[in-house]
């Protein structure tokens, strides 16, 4: 009996030991195997969230637990590890600095994504499927999106029909209110909505409103001279997948023209644009069957990236003319640079004039050329790629030529290499008289309107000379 009381005796004086040995338990939490954003692990760190020495998130309770994130005004560019948090459903995004945003970093059960301010986003990732019918976030109840997103064609508003009744889609305005999301725009000018509805009725649902879920049926090309510098409207044209065809838009150089956002779709095979602004930056990553670039005074435009297919492979059936580039009196415009391809390196004429601001130029894909014109451009450029070797030259048809000639205008004094090269290998051909010529032509337009404009009913229609 004794020794029974002592056995119970030594129970007791024991529990408060085991129970503060439980208390004091250090958990060994799991780690994410998740790549984490550098700027995105540095927010959590300062909302309380834990990594290791390896940068891993440290999946505590904290994480687990975390149903709702405000990471709104913190500079991000990219989410990538917020996956790791599998317990959030709602997350404010708002006024970041994203460009291209990813649906595919989020957690499977996100309900509510909140991207206001975002207007630098020009890509939608993870969200629908590439035929646009099955969406890929379909957790998602509630959508709050930036007024950016007015210009997309292509995601959002094939995400919007496939969610339709399941997930409550809005859109940001100008004064950063948001409103409902719809697929229909307004062509608030009246000429350019005369035009367009005369030459483009499928897509239009009013005599007014364009529905860009609607794809372009016609067969026509947009080419419009603007006398109005409201041209609002006319992008849903030439971004809907559906065109096909030439573009050309021109606005009067004494008046402020200008186009949010350009996004050419991969049916337009010449995108020519004058006297008009896009502050909003010029996307060409679409534009699969584009030939011919023409960008002229354009005061806003930053950076351009000419997609590779520009380049021609085969002079066999067609002239090399039929591709160009032209860039002049872009007084904002820092960066081109024009992608190569595994084949496909001829072009026509390389023209770029008048770029005070240029500091990379990056032509060197280009192994053929029949014209190249550099002048006026920045003394300073930190870079000027131009190409290091001709492997064919053209003649006056576009065609490989017996004989080696290029045309050339260039007065820049990072060029000379590219000239001495050009000297050694073929026989120049001076076109500065040309653009002499071409600039007296359009200052007397200027004063002579019949010159170089042709008048087709309310509207005005583009017609230009060219030399060479």
């Amino acid at each position: 009996m004794r020794n029974f009381i002592s056995f119970y005796l030594l129970i007791f004086m024991c529990l408060p030991f085991i129970s503060c040995k439980d208390d004091t338990e250090v958990v060994d939490f799991e780690v994410s195997e998740v790549e984490f954003d550098a700027k995105l692990r540095d927010v959590l760190s300062r909302k309380g969230f834990n990594f290791n020495e390896k940068g891993e998130l440290i999946c505590d309770n904290q994480v687990l637990g975390a149903t709702t994130l405000d990471l709104s005004n913190c500079e991000l560019t990219s989410i990538s590890g917020l996956k790791s948090f599998t317990s959030l459903i709602e997350v404010n995004l708002e006024y970041n600095d994203f460009t291209v945003f990813n649906f595919g970093d989020l957690p499977q059960g996100i309900q509510s994504v909140a991207l206001r301010g975002n207007d630098g986003i020009t890509s939608y990732v993870g969200l629908i499927s590439a035929d646009g019918a099955t969406p890929l976030c379909g957790s998602l109840t509630n959508l709050k999106l930036p007024y950016f997103a007015k210009w997309n064609t292509d995601v959002i508003p094939a995400f919007y029909q496939a969610m339709t009744n399941k997930c409550l889609v809005v859109m940001s305005d100008q004064d950063g209110n948001y409103t409902e999301y719809t697929v229909n725009r307004k062509v608030t000018d009246q000429l350019l909505r005369s035009y367009l509805y005369r030459n483009f009725p499928s897509v239009f649902v009013s005599a007014s409103e364009i529905d860009v879920t609607k794809r372009i049926t016609e067969g026509n090309d947009l080419i419009f001279l603007s006398q109005t510098a409201n041209l609002e409207g006319v992008e849903y044209i030439f971004s809907n997948p559906g065109f096909r065809g030439r573009v050309d838009i021109s606005g009067v150089k004494s008046k402020h023209y200008s186009m949010s956002y350009v996004k050419p779709s991969a049916g337009v095979s010449s995108f020519s644009i004058s006297n008009i602004d896009t502050p909003l930056g010029m996307d060409l990553s679409s534009a699969s069957s584009l030939k011919v670039l023409r960008v002229e005074n354009n005061s806003s435009l930053q950076s351009v990236v000419v997609p590779s297919v520009i380049l021609n492979d085969d002079v066999s059936e067609t002239s090399i003319f039929d591709s160009e580039i032209l860039i002049s009196g872009c007084s904002s415009l820092e960066s081109v640079s024009l992608q190569s391809a595994d084949k496909g390196n001829m072009i026509g004429k390389l023209h770029f004039e008048n770029l005070p601001a240029l500091e990379c130029l990056d032509v060197s894909a280009v192994e053929a050329v029949n014209t190249v014109v550099l002048t006026d451009v920045n003394s300073g450029i930190g870079s000027l790629l131009l190409p290091s070797e001709l492997t064919a030259f053209l003649d006056g048809t576009g065609r490989f030529s017996s004989t080696s000639q290029i045309a050339l205008c260039i007065d820049h004094p990072k060029a000379s290499s590219f000239r001495n090269y050009c000297k050694n290998v073929a026989d120049i051909i001076d076109v500065s008289i040309f653009l002499q010529i071409d600039f007296l032509l359009t200052l007397f337009s200027m004063f002579m309107p019949v010159l170089k404009y042709v008048f087709c009913e309310e509207h005005i229609f583009f017609s230009s000379f060219s030399f060479f």
